[in-house]
């Protein structure tokens, strides 16, 4: 049985825009390396697993979402011959969990500020990147809902000023001639104190990003050391998949505010180089999303790709009804409180036929409360206007005078004897 697994789709020359899916990937690229086990479908509609949620990984009637979940489905399901972290000792092993949780708090909230916090990032890069990757109507919808989600997990860092880019943007703006000021020779500069500089909103982010990442990507570097990964000299483990993941986007993509990558490649040279070479092994050249969205990959024996891409099928008319019904439910005040939760809990769910009849289901006795909550809504503000408890306010009608010329037209009216 071939594994199929459905990720958000590829950007910035990367497999992935997601950094749980380009771990996810990054393991199952080292740990299958058979081409005929597992399929890589970059799907970019998280609608297609039950708890909505990507990466995810279909095995028959299983499925299984998050990189953490995958990868323990894996060990089980192989035997822990697909176990990348099996030469392990006890104390190997509490170090992949201490660092593994590490990356996934704190790399995390610097990824999200610095692809979607910074606004000139999200505007330039991440933005345009999923464009390319959905279709109508999640282009328009899913990006300001996944950048929201980000901008709240990274709250806990105060850098929330960084949302405000076009305020450093006007402040180097030139200003424009005053006739009546004193000629610039005239008048006295003023100098920046580094007091004055960190009471700048800009500055004081600056300055605490400094901190963060050298707080944040030293901890690696140390564990890296002078051996070939993280845990281990023979071969990459689960965690080394997991930085992958986090750090290729931020050395592949071309943002215009860079600190991040800065910071890596100027202070943590040896991190960088580690990050390129396991990266460029694990994901291989790799085409723009146009190509591998249209199924130029979709033979996965080719020797040109390092990964077994499969096309994703073209969303059906279902679908996308389906979509613009519940992005219309989400935004619609008290229809959305029907909604109740759309995902599990669970990461693993078994989805047999059964399941998937109590799924739709689910759905359409959803958007029929929908339907009869938007048609009482409807009824009553009719019967406010039928009583007359409501009314619009009456028509004004000007006269061709007032109309044609306004504030003239209504002088002119006096004089005319309107």
């Amino acid at each position: 049985m071939v594994l199929e697994l459905y990720t958000w789709g590829p950007a910035f020359g990367l497999p992935s825009i997601d950094p749980q899916c380009l771990a996810t990937i990054a393991y199952l690229s080292q740990a299958l390396p058979l081409r005929d086990e597992w399929v890589l479908i970059p799907i970019s509609d998280p609608t297609v697993s039950p708890n909505n949620e990507l990466p995810a990984l279909k095995s028959g009637t299983t499925w299984v979402t998050g990189f953490a979940s995958i990868v323990d489905y894996l060990k089980k399901y192989s035997a822990n011959h697909w176990d990348l972290d099996v030469d392990l000792d006890a104390q190997r092993k509490a170090d992949l969990i201490a660092y593994a949780s590490f990356v996934e708090s704190r790399v995390q909230a610097l990824f999200d500020v610095s692809f979607y916090v910074s606004t000139e990032n999200y505007v330039a890069v991440t933005r345009p990147s999923y464009a390319e990757i959905l279709y109508w109507p999640q282009q328009w919808t899913l990006p300001s809902k996944i950048r929201a989600k980000a901008t709240k997990r990274s709250a806990y860092l105060g850098l929330s000023s960084l949302d405000v880019d076009s305020t450093d943007t006007q402040s180097e703006a030139p200003e424009k001639p005053n006739p009546h000021s004193l000629p610039r020779s005239l008048v006295a500069k003023h100098k920046d104190t580094v007091t004055s500089l960190l009471r700048q909103s800009i500055h004081q982010s600056q300055f605490k990003l400094d901190a963060l990442t050298s707080d944040y990507f030293e901890p690696l570097e140390r564990l890296l050391n002078s051996k070939a990964f993280l845990l281990s000299e023979r071969q990459p483990t689960s965690l080394d998949c997991l930085v992958i993941g986090y750090l290729s986007p931020v050395l592949w993509s071309k943002l215009p505010r860079a600190w991040m990558k800065s910071s890596l490649e100027q202070s943590f040279p040896t991190l960088a180089q580690y990050v390129l070479r396991l990266g460029t092994d694990a994901f291989g050249p790799s085409d723009s999303p146009s190509a591998i969205l249209a199924g130029q990959h979709d033979n996965h024996n080719s020797s040109e790709s390092r990964l077994p891409w499969q096309a994703p099928e073209p969303p059906r008319v279902s679908a996308l009804i389906h979509s613009v019904l519940d992005s219309v439910c989400e935004n619609t005040p008290g229809i959305h409180l029907l909604r109740g939760k759309q995902s599990s809990h669970n990461s693993v769910i078994e989805m047999d036929e059964t399941a998937q009849r109590r799924e739709r289901a689910r759905r359409r006795e959803f958007y029929s409360q929908a339907a009869a909550v938007g048609a009482g809504i409807s009824a009553f503000v009719g019967y406010l206007f039928w009583e007359g408890i409501v009314k619009l306010p009456p028509r004004r009608v000007l006269g061709r005078d007032q109309k044609s010329f306004g504030p003239a037209g209504a002088m002119l009216g006096i004089y005319s004897g309107h």
